[in-house]
């Protein structure tokens, strides 16, 4: 029976941090929902958990471990896969494809929201007009606020169906997800100011970056984002 290699000690915390970035990967995608929702016209799809407890993540992280224990090598990141080295290139590809991480992600790997887009429009629009109704403060002459209220005998559901009808209510998803899209986008597109060596090192951006990213882009006006900050 081969002498199995071990890994070196010192690689030992390089591994741990890598099924640790995984997990936490993993995790930030499952939260996301932003991907799915914009998605008005997907197939309802049955309801499914793909949260990953830490039971499971214990389990990847040991076999990530283990893999690395047998083949005597540490995982390689992404952009490295483009480099094989000699200690790559004793790895069998169908073994050593176990460490990639698939980007973008498969369909069925992609957490299904219980509510679509278009409900969560209809939820803030609703928050929105209810706080506008609701507010006596009004500047001189401005007639639209009152012409708007409705009788508080109505019901807040009748309300909403006067002032937001269906049709509208698409409109307003349609351009709520196109908006949206435009904001994914200049986030996906940023790339922090680092060493080019370091880039795969980099740790998800927060969301004061986020909204300092959209402020520079003119997609949100940037009084917004002060107040927001």
């Amino acid at each position: 029976m081969p002498k199995q290699k071990k890994v070196p000690a010192a690689l030992h915390s390089e591994i741990s941090e890598y099924a640790s970035l995984l997990r936490v990967l993993r995790v930030t995608d499952t939260l996301d929902i932003t991907t799915q929702l914009t998605r008005l016209d997907s197939p309802s799809l049955p309801w499914r958990a793909t949260s990953v407890n830490e039971e499971e993540t214990g389990q990847r992280e040991a076999s990530t471990i283990s893999h690395v224990d047998r083949m005597g090598v540490s995982s390689s990141s992404v952009e490295d896969q483009g480099r094989p080295s000699a200690l790559d290139a004793s790895i069998p590809p169908q073994m050593s494809r176990n460490t990639w991480t698939r980007w973008p992600l498969l369909a069925e790997d992609l957490h299904i929201p219980e509510w679509g887009f278009e409900v969560e429009i209809y939820s803030l629009a609703k928050q929105a007009l209810l706080f506008d109704l609701s507010t006596p403060n009004q500047l001189p002459g401005d007639t639209s606020s009152e012409s708007r209220r409705i009788d508080s005998n109505v019901s807040s559901e009748d309300q909403m169906e006067a002032l937001l009808p269906p049709s509208s209510l698409r409109t307003l998803a349609d351009a709520s997800s196109s908006h949206l899209e435009h904001i994914l986008s200049a986030v996906a597109s940023y790339s922090p100011v680092v060493d080019k060596s370091t880039q795969h090192r980099c740790l998800p951006i927060s969301w004061e970056s986020v909204l300092k990213i959209v402020s520079a882009t003119g997609l949100v006006d940037g009084r917004s984002v002060s107040y927001g900050m």
